[in-house]
This record gives C-alpha cells, sequence and structure tokens, in this order.
C-alpha cells in the first residue's frame, strides 16, 4: 500500500492499526528486504474457550479462596488455574457471577405464612368495597437535625449548598399510614413511641375517613400493636380490623417501601424554605416543624427561667434563636456574612441574644453543633 502511494492515515484507516506499527514494518522492509518480513514475537498460544474449562472456572469460584479470602478476583483465580484473567471475567460475564455482591435474606418461620400472606395481598388486588385500606408502619429514632446556616440555592454551575453546622433537637418516631388506594400518606411525629402515642395516632386515622366507613389497617407484629391499650381500643371501635404481616415478613407491608422510596429520602423536614414537593409529605413536614419549634421554645424557656428572666424573656430567645438557626436576626433582618459578620462561639451567648434578654454572664448558651455532617434534613428518612 506504501508503494502505491497510500498514505499512513489510508492505511491506517483500512488495516486498523498505529503509525508506530506501518513505521517499524517499513523500517524492516527497507533494511532487509522481504526477508526481514517475520514476526519477532509470535505471541502465546490462545486458551481455548472449550465447555470443559468453562465448567472448571466455574466450579473453582464456587469454592472460596484457601488464604482466607472473602471472595475471588479474576486475578486471583487465573493465578490459581493457570489461565489468563481476562477469560475468567468472560465466563463469570456470560454466567452472571459476581463473587464481590452478596445479597441477605429473611426466611419467615411463621406457621400460618401461607394464610395471612394471602389476607394481605388480596387486600391489595382485591379490597372490599366501599372500605378504606391503610398500611401502616413506623420509623423510629429520627435525628431531627436544623441548619445553622441559610439554604443557598443552586444557580447555573453551582450546587445547591448547606452549611456544616447544625443543631440537635433529638430523636422522633414517624407514623406513617399509606393509602392503598389513593396513595395518600396519614404521617404523625411523636416524641415517644408507645401504645398510648399509637393509639392516638388510629383515632386521627378514624377521623381522617368517613364516620361509618369500615377500616383495614396492614402492619408488622410489634409488640405496641397488640398491647392491651390497643385491644381496648379495637373493642370501642369494631369498624377498624387489624391485618398482621406474617414474622419476619414485613417487606410485605407497603408502607416500608414508602419509608425507602425517594418521598421520605432526603427530605428536609423542616422550614429551610422550600415546600413540600408531594402531597404525601406536606401536613408530615408541618407536623415535624411543629414539634420542633415547640421543643425549642420548651427547652430555652426552662434555661431563661433558671437565671430568673421569666417567661417574656424566654419568647425573646426563642425568637431570636429561629432567627440564628434560618440565617437572619430576631428582627427579622437578614443577618449579613461575610467579613463583618462573627459567629458566636461554642457555649457562650451571642451579643445580640445578650442585649435582648439582659444576661451577659452566661444567662443563655449556645446549643451544641457538630460540623461536617450534610444530611439534609431529618436523619435517616
Amino acid at each position: 500500500m506504501l508503494a502505491d502511494g497510500e498514505t499512513y492515515d489510508g492505511i491506517q484507516e483500512a488495516v486498523g492499526c498505529g503509525r508506530a506499527y506501518i513505521s517499524r514494518w517499513r523500517g524492516r522492509f527497507l533494511e532487509q528486504g522481504v526477508a526481514g518480513m517475520y514476526a519477532r514475537h509470535k505471541g502465546r498460544k490462545p486458551t481455548a474457550m472449550t465447555p470443559r474449562m468453562e465448567a472448571r472456572i466455574l466450579a473453582r469460584t464456587q469454592r472460596g479462596p484457601k488464604d482466607g479470602s472473602t471472595h475471588w478476583s479474576t486475578r486471583k483465580l487465573a493465578k490459581e488455574l493457570g489461565i489468563g484473567h481476562m477469560l475468567v471475567q468472560r465466563v463469570w460475564s456470560r454466567a452472571g457471577i459476581r463473587p464481590h455482591r452478596i445479597k441477605r435474606y429473611m426466611a419467615s418461620n411463621d406457621p400460618d405464612f401461607e394464610s395471612k400472606a394471602a389476607d394481605v395481598i388480596g387486600l391489595y388486588l382485591n379490597p372490599p368495597q366501599h372500605a378504606a385500606v391503610f398500611s401502616l408502619d413506623e420509623k423510629t429514632q429520627l435525628q431531627a437535625l436544623d441548619r445553622l446556616d441559610p439554604v443557598l440555592p443552586l444557580s447555573p454551575g453551582r450546587l445547591e449548598r448547606h452549611g456544616f453546622e447544625y443543631y440537635r433537637h433529638g430523636t422522633l418516631s414517624l407514623y406513617a399510614a399509606l393509602n392503598t388506594r389513593t396513595g395518600d400518606v396519614h404521617g404523625v411525629p411523636v416524641e415517644q413511641h408507645n401504645s398510648a402515642a399509637f393509639v392516638a395516632f388510629l383515632d386521627g386515622l378514624l377521623c381522617s375517613v368517613a364516620r361509618k366507613q369500615e377500616v383495614h389497617v396492614i402492619l408488622d407484629n410489634l409488640s405496641v400493636h397488640k398491647s392491651r391499650h390497643v385491644q381496648r381500643f379495637l373493642a370501642d371501635h369494631p369498624r377498624i380490623h387489624f391485618h398482621f404481616t406474617p414474622t419476619y415478613a414485613s417487606w410485605l407491608n407497603q408502607s416500608e417501601n414508602w419509608f425507602s422510596s425517594g418521598d421520605t429520602q432526603n427530605r428536609p423536614l423542616r422550614d429551610t424554605g422550600k415546600p413540600a414537593t408531594t402531597s404525601r409529605g406536606r401536613d408530615v413536614d408541618k407536623a415535624v416543624s411543629d414539634v420542633i419549634h415547640r421543643r425549642d421554645e420548651q427547652r430555652l424557656g426552662r434555661r431563661e427561667e433558671a437565671v430568673g428572666g421569666g417567661v417574656g424573656a424566654a419568647r425573646l430567645v426563642a425568637a431570636a434563636h429561629r432567627g440564628i438557626n434560618r440565617g437572619s436576626s430576631g428582627d427579622g433582618q437578614r443577618v449579613p456574612e461575610g467579613r463583618g459578620h462573627r459567629r458566636p462561639r461554642e457555649g457562650r451567648p451571642s451579643r445580640d441574644l445578650a442585649s435582648k434578654t439582659g444576661h451577659h454572664d452566661g444567662g443563655v448558651h449556645r446549643p451544641r453543633v457538630k460540623t461536617g455532617h450534610h444530611s439534609r434534613g431529618v436523619h435517616g428518612l
């Protein structure tokens, strides 16, 4: 092709080789002529992919390594069998084997598994007419976190930014009942997860439906769901019916899928300047925010009364505290950030708070904060 006047680019496109490869063979021909046109490195004889070789690789893969490793790698198994690692990779890809991954399972030991599962699935596929079916579950130990800096919105070429410091409002539990027909969620946060809170949630759930409408609730086998207090409530309200999932089979509960879906993952359940994006979460967001604000005022009120400030000063402290949390002053003015803005030290009252309350010597302490956490709101939702 070179003798015919073909360029290097044309030879590269026709043969599929590089310019160095063309130059090397051209130099050999110019130096030695036709006698130099032979391969200097014959390479290694390729390993044939035979059914026997494939079965050997798969059989050895199912037996663990002898060196104590948790799983095989392609190069480790190839060294063990004396073959190329790409051959192992091709066999694994064709068989769908990924030794580095595991999947957990839970086997139910409930003797009535089939009847209970059929009951729950029947409510999903063929619910009773003129009845409401709810899938109920609770999520406990939610960390109620609040940012101390305002959230800076996203802009072209810049991500949404959150401050590093946050304030802990303790933990909450969230009751959620998913209406399997409409998809709406009735959610209520509670400070204590006990029978009284569960009964109060059931009472609110009954108030959300028609007065004489039958209510079927799908729930797991938690001890709170079977307490004496709950049994008395069921006896007083015969139109509500419980359907328990089999033991170790709470995956039949659709509300668990809702907890792990995008409606609750990384949702800012606090006033961050963003409204709730779905009708499912608006009531939950507002309820969580109300609980956190009420807890703020109670905590700060107790602190102020301890130093003799009274209730009026406690309200001022609570208002100023919320202003700091939202990146503004107590009178609603935005706190400027930059060289002139100085954050009060941890464990020491801010200058604005001290001037409003009249206590400059430890009357109000800055809440304990941590840095480096990137949670968007209630941690774990």
